[in-house]
């Protein structure tokens, strides 16, 4: 297996090839970068994504999922709240929505 050099112009292809198409990326593959492995683009794409503050898309909760979990501060246990047993139906349907678009 080699190593591919990425150069700058092949990176911002790749993030609007990922703005097209979505996470398709034997689809990416095929139509932009044939000569590339699936693997070789999705790991570039989310290298890029999670090493670069500037990055073009903000990351969704199901790429969160995918990455190295990240040490976090401790949370007071005074600021902790409560757990609700009630559901806010608006604020559902507003969460919802955003992870449908």
């Amino acid at each position: 297996m080699s190593y591919h050099f990425w150069t700058e112009e092949e990176g911002a292809l790749l993030m609007a090839a990922v703005k097209k198409y979505g996470f398709r990326w034997e689809e990416i593959q095929f139509k932009v970068f044939p000569e590339l492995s699936v693997a070789k683009l999705k790991n570039k794409f989310y290298s890029d994504r999670r090493f670069k503050a500037d990055a073009a898309l903000p990351l969704t909760d199901e790429e969160k999922l995918g990455l190295k979990r990240r040490k976090r501060a401790p949370v007071p246990v005074e600021a902790k709240e409560a757990p609700s047993s009630e559901v806010d139906a608006d604020h559902l349907m507003e969460v919802l929505k955003q992870l449908i678009l």
